[in-house]
């Protein structure tokens, strides 16, 4: 009996976790590519609620600087901690989640700091 109990309980988290991810997508337009990044802080603008990062191209040899625009009341993570904008410092390694608008910029998902 207690297998089954167990079995139950493992369905029941895989269908939240699944609903879950279904609830994260449901943000993005149907199709979007959603892209990730490493890299690092260089500028942060909090009154225009944007940064930019430096990362590294494909070929490990040149760098390139992608400037987000930070969505209204996003926060990060930072370690454990929850964080926003006035936390992130330059030089703050991070790795962005992002997918392209249809203007070809860069729209911030989600951004996760090292420490």
């Amino acid at each position: 009996m207690s297998s089954v109990k167990t079995l139950l309980y493992v369905v029941v988290i895989a269908l939240a976790m699944q609903a879950g991810g279904i609830a994260y997508c449901d943000d993005n337009a149907v199709g979007q590519t959603i892209r990730r990044m490493e890299g690092t802080v260089t500028a942060v603008d909090t009154f225009e609620s944007s940064l930019a990062v430096q990362w590294q191209d494909q070929d490990m040899i040149h760098y390139n600087v992608t400037t987000f625009k930070v969505p209204e009341g996003m926060n990060f993570y930072k370690g454990t901690d929850m964080v926003d904008i006035f936390d992130v410092s330059i030089g703050d390694p991070v790795t962005i989640e992002y997918s392209i608008d249809s203007s070809g910029n860069p729209k911030m998902i989600r951004m996760d700091i090292s420490q």
